[in-house]
């Protein structure tokens, strides 16, 4: 089976996270909406998307999402911090 990549972007604010993704190529990137700020809503919302070896994760590395960082580091997820 032949795996697309999906470019996750998370935005992470107190109570919820933003999210977007991207489909390998050159279309634009989707608005998904807004999730609630935690980590059932995150691996759901992931599960979702596809295999975590099919995805990348970019996000913001302040306090607000060390936990859901935790939890992607601990995953096949494909992750990639920023600060």
């Amino acid at each position: 089976m032949e795996y697309t990549t999906k470019y996750v972007g998370l935005d992470v604010a107190k109570d919820s996270i933003a999210v977007a993704v991207a489909d390998e190529g050159r279309e634009a990137p989707r608005y998904l909406g807004k999730i609630p700020h935690d980590l059932t809503a995150l691996r759901k919302l992931l599960g979702r998307l596809g295999e975590p070896e099919m995805l990348e994760v970019c996000y913001e590395a302040g306090r607000m999402f060390l936990h859901a960082g935790f939890a992607l580091s601990g995953s096949s997820v494909k992750s990639l911090l920023r600060h």
